[in-house]
């Protein structure tokens, strides 16, 4: 769903400029008029945060900004997307622009409103498409640098503008964004959730809840999911005597789940946070007492898929931008940790200067190199890595494990950490991860049916529709017919698996595969070794039990 948003003018100033409103409004959903850039960005953190199926995620559509002064410069409001919600869909037009570039623009989103909606063409181009210098057409008269013909989502676009918005900016917060009460935002919808009331003042309720390995961020709305995390992380700095302020931190957590795909099945802010929380649990068991190196590793949690496209690092062309970049090593990976440095750098800036001391502090720089505890924690995620922490864990005493190591074992064990949970939280995860491995098998079927890097421009509007309707029958639904599917069936308690599994009788074998390649063998040496793990492995034997007993 698309929105256009008036900043600083009505409806009748657009109509006096451009005389064929009507043919603007058309493209969009509903108009929202707001006084400013602080109102317009407060107004897009608490759509973001609304309840799932969420309509206004900025992500199913592309929406436009209609700039009523000439106060406004373009390519600031860019950076500021860019730098803090650059998963949304916005362009930005000025009200006095010429009307060419109006018409320009326009044709753009009509384009872009269509193939944003194709799952498979949309991941496809996440991971592949960049705006060369030849691919953006702009105006004589206009220094938008953000009229691109194509201007979805793309991950080197966000690496690379990221990169150079805080470069260009010093790394400071504009007060666009610093004046931002986050915690109005959140108790915004307060009255709405009544039957989980719980607002950013519970901190006991937030702390016993993440404390179980019972615990399903798939149960949580966006806005538990962001409260939650700030009453571990906010507890976690206390400890570490890490100073941060409340907004300040709660910016950090809107920034990250603003930098995470919601449509995505598996890999958004709920994996992220649900990673947090078994990194948590692990830290206390392994590293008891250790608060700098446990906030260290749980901001690594909730941080190491920051950007993911719902694929994987095989799925990346070999000659692709991205691929080059990273010499085809932990492509994905050494992506995430990037994006997830230069977030840290600009709101938290203290914790790299603790990664710093640490380092210092224990010699670690000699294991690590140029590397920091982050970076190595977020690389540890690393599937193609798996069967070296398996050897680590076989040809080891407990006492010769170095202190990095269980890092990379904890962030590891928590990444995959789904086959651990009880039965009916492991089943929902894997019900999230048997649809992206469908979306992953389509991509691969689709790449492999066309030329490398072909442009939208080169698609007809009768391919773009044969293009839906393969993407369709391959998904079985769209965004947020899914949404709607996840939240008022599959997730509802009391949660139905027999019904799940009528539905997707795929599953038990998808998961019974995944434990006996990767799981079992990794979860039970790290149990021999730290015998307080034994109860990962034992949920392990549980649904594997129970998985057997479906295969048929």
């Amino acid at each position: 769903m698309s929105t256009l948003f008036l900043v600083g003018c009505h409806k009748t100033a657009v109509e006096t400029v451009t005389s064929d409103y009507q043919s603007i409004e058309k493209n969009f959903q509903r108009v929202v008029s707001v006084s400013g850039l602080h109102s317009l960005f407060h107004k897009l953190y608490q759509d973001r945060i609304q309840t799932l199926p969420n309509r206004w995620n900025y992500e199913t559509g592309v929406s436009m900004v209609i700039l009523g002064t000439d106060k406004y410069d373009i390519r600031q409001l860019v950076s500021l997307r860019d730098r803090f919600v650059p998963t949304f869909n916005l362009r930005f037009v000025m009200l006095n622009d010429p009307v060419s570039h109006w018409k320009q623009i326009l044709k753009s989103i009509k384009m872009e409103q269509k193939l944003c909606k194709l799952r498979v063409r949309r991941m496809n181009h996440w991971m592949h498409h960049h705006h060369h210098e030849a691919d953006i057409k702009v105006h004589e008269d206009c220094q938008d640098s953000d009229s691109c013909e194509y201007n979805l989502y793309t991950m080197l676009n966000h690496l690379s503008n990221a990169h150079r918005a805080n470069t260009e900016a010093n790394s400071t917060i504009p007060n666009i964004i610093n004046d931002i009460e986050f915690a109005k935002i959140l108790s915004h919808y307060d009255n709405e959730l009544e039957s989980l009331p719980h607002g950013l003042h519970d901190k006991d309720y937030y702390l016993n809840l993440f404390d179980n390995w019972n615990f399903s961020a798939l149960n949580l709305t966006t806005r538990q999911l962001i409260i939650g995390g700030f009453h571990i992380l906010s507890t976690l700095a206390e400890q570490a005597n890490i100073e941060v302020s409340e907004n300040h931190l709660l910016l950090l957590l809107f920034t990250l789940e603003a930098s995470y795909h919601q449509i995505n099945r598996f890999h958004n802010f709920k994996h992220a946070i649900d990673v947090m929380q078994a990194t948590w649990n692990l830290c206390k068991i392994l590293l008891p007492e250790n608060h700098e190196l446990t906030l260290l590793i749980c901001l690594a949690a909730i941080g190491h898929d920051i950007g993911h496209p719902g694929t994987n690092n095989s799925l990346f062309w070999d000659e692709c931008d991205l691929s080059k970049l990273f010499k085809k090593t932990s492509i994905l990976e050494n992506f995430h940790f990037q994006m997830f440095h230069e977030i840290i750098r600009t709101i938290w800036p203290n914790v790299l200067e603790l990664s710093t001391n640490i380092l210092i502090k224990n010699q670690f720089n000699k294991v690590l190199d140029d590397e920091c505890i982050i970076k190595k924690a977020i690389l540890a995620t690393d599937m193609s890595f798996h069967s070296n922490y398996v050897q680590v864990l076989t040809d080891k005493t407990r006492s010769e494990i170095t202190t990095m190591e269980i890092i990379s074992f904890i962030i590891k064990a928590a990444d995959i950490s789904n086959v651990t949970r009880p039965l009916d939280v492991s089943a929902k995860w894997a019900y999230l991860i048997t649809l992206e491995f469908k979306d992953c098998a389509n991509l691969q079927a689709y790449n492999e049916t066309h030329e490398h890097g072909f442009s939208c421009e080169e698609l007809s509007l009768e391919e773009i529709e044969k293009l839906r309707i393969i993407d369709e029958k391959g998904n079985n639904d769209d965004d947020m017919s899914f949404e709607i599917e996840l939240n008022d069936n599959i997730m509802k308690e009391p949660f139905q698996l027999l019904v799940l599994l009528e539905n997707y009788p795929m599953i038990p074998k998808g998961q019974l595969f995944f434990i006996n390649t990767f799981a079992f063998e990794f979860f039970n040496k790290l149990s021999i070794q730290f015998p307080a793990l034994k109860f990962l492995i034992d949920n392990i034997n549980s649904n594997k039990e129970y998985w057997l007993s479906k295969s048929d």
